[in-house]
């Protein structure tokens, strides 16, 4: 699935982001349910691969449909819609977080999906402050604490968008599916290096049976040359080049935007007549009342 590089690297695609082991703040863009689906699952099987914790916060009426998935041993579930354990602020999602992650030593990813719900709940203001809350607690942590936010786009404004990438170093574009007959992603990465560099991937992927990602082959475009037919140019009906007499009737024609003569100026001669006298100590009294 690729070989695991530094966020610290000049381009990175979604399947460096995924096999990265460093801390990091991704925001997931998703525009429909079955890549949302797709995706996630993807994220997951890719993290498990590396030994990490899941930890899954939700306000999904269905939350223990993807613990089905992947069962629960890996895979930590926080569930804010039936709020068993009074879930009402920030901190005390931070407190479910650590009863969670309690006695492993492995890295976390914690997954929030998504934050149209907590927009929907609240408001952007609300939504913004759990993951600048979230984020500066994963960063004072002594273990690793990834953190991926889910975002649905379909019908979100692009201001609130721009809002909620400013909290995350990399953002990731799901569009799906890509291609006819196949489980693909078309992905467009945006990453926010230490440097302040910003750089963009546009990537195909191919999604496996296993929810394992790669990258799609390049598919080559055939160049074709076209040439001059003579035989063609002959069965025209039209001549494409004009003749000679034409050529000079054309430059003889004198067209309406073109001066031809010079003009000597002119005079304007008027007689009055009776209707024209005119008081000027009354200027209306020539007017017929």
């Amino acid at each position: 699935m690729g070989s695991t590089k530094s966020l610290t690297a000049d381009r990175m695609g979604v399947i460096d982001l995924l096999n990265n082991t460093e801390r990091q703040f991704t925001l997931i863009k998703i525009n429909d349910v079955w890549g949302e689906k797709l995706f996630l699952k993807s994220l997951i099987t890719s993290k498990r691969a590396l030994g990490w914790r899941i930890i899954y916060i939700t306000k999904s009426t269905t939350p223990w449909s993807i613990e089905g998935d992947f069962g629960c041993e890996s895979l930590k579930i926080i569930d804010l819609f039936s709020d068993y354990m009074g879930i009402q602020d920030n901190s005390n999602i931070v407190s479910a977080i650590e009863e969670k992650s309690k006695g492993s030593s492995s890295s976390s990813l914690v997954i929030l999906d998504s934050l149209n719900d907590f927009i929907l709940c609240g408001d952007v203001s609300k939504a913004c402050g759990l993951i600048h809350h979230l984020k500066k607690w994963c960063t004072v942590q002594k273990e690793v604490f990834s953190f991926a936010s889910i975002l649905n786009t379909k019908f979100l404004d692009l201001r609130i968008s721009a809002a909620l990438e400013t909290y995350h170093t990399s953002s990731i574009f799901v569009n799906s599916p890509a291609l006819s007959g196949t489980a693909s992603l078309d992905c467009v990465t945006i990453n926010k290096t230490s440097g302040g560099k910003i750089t963009k991937t546009h990537e195909l992927l191919l999604v496996g049976s296993n929810f394992e990602l790669s990258v799609a082959p390049s598919r080559s475009i055939k160049n074709t040359t076209h040439s001059d037919d003579a035989s063609f140019i002959e069965d025209l009906t039209f001549n494409l080049k004009l003749k000679e007499s034409e050529l000079k009737q054309k430059e003889n024609v004198v067209l309406p935007y073109m001066k031809t003569e010079t003009s000597q100026g002119g005079q304007i001669y008027y007689e009055p007549d009776s209707e024209d006298d005119m008081g000027y100590e009354d200027p209306d009294d020539d007017l017929d009342l």
